[in-house]
């Protein structure tokens, strides 16, 4: 899996933030979380630095669903806040509320 991630950082950053998606998504089925984490994050930042936003507050929602699944509510509750601030804030520059409302309420189910 190492040498396919080296693989993979020859590619553009788009790209490799959906392969940390489907890596995270991946591990976070198997019940590992720690794992997951690890790939959400990389996951939100390939995608904030590729211009991804919706990607970005995806994966940093799923962070705190695999800490929610670590029972580590505090730390969940505070990463969903911080989610919902960034939706809100990408939506103020994007002029789209409709999108930062339906994110937002997402993670609030």
């Amino acid at each position: 899996m190492d040498a396919d991630l080296q693989e993979a950082s020859r590619l553009p950053v788009y790209v490799q933030a959906a392969l940390q998606q489907l890596r995270a998504t991946r591990a976070f089925r198997r019940g590992d979380y720690a794992l997951a984490i690890e790939a959400y994050v990389r996951c939100h930042q390939q995608a904030l630095s590729s211009g991804q936003l919706h990607l970005a507050i995806i994966a940093a929602g799923n962070v705190g669903n695999a800490f929610t699944s670590l029972n580590d509510h505090d730390a969940a509750l505070d990463l969903n806040l911080a989610v919902k601030d960034l939706a809100l804030r990408i939506s103020e520059q994007t002029g789209s509320i409709l999108d930062a409302l339906t994110v937002s309420s997402s993670l609030l189910l």
